[in-house]
């Protein structure tokens, strides 16, 4: 699974991730569990640079979420993605997803 570089300008400063994940057919309930697994360690003491890790579904098309993330500076980012539960889905990544798009934002 490839993620767009986060730019320079965002790595010692708070920032908004916006990922919009398609699960292939068939595959929503594992994406949707894998998701979860990553909400609840985001959300854990045991990523304090992380703010703020939201899993939403859309109602429409029941195989595309939406996952809002917050992190103080890329090494929050940085320690999200090396979790063990990041890297499950990760490794799963080309079976179970159809698309990720991952973009990056500032808070105004």
């Amino acid at each position: 699974m490839s993620l767009p570089e986060v730019p320079s300008s965002l790595h010692q400063c708070k920032f908004i991730v916006l990922a919009t994940v398609v699960a292939a057919d068939g595959k929503a309930d594992e994406v949707q569990t894998h998701l979860l697994k990553i909400r609840d360690r985001a959300n854990s003491s045991e990523e304090p640079k992380t703010l703020s890790y939201r899993v939403t579904k859309s109602v429409e098309n029941p195989e595309t979420f939406i996952i809002f993330e917050e992190y103080v500076g890329h090494s929050g980012y940085d320690a999200h993605l090396k979790s063990d539960s990041f890297k499950a889905l990760s490794k799963e990544a080309d079976s179970i997803l159809k698309s990720l798009d991952v973009k990056y934002h500032l808070e105004l």
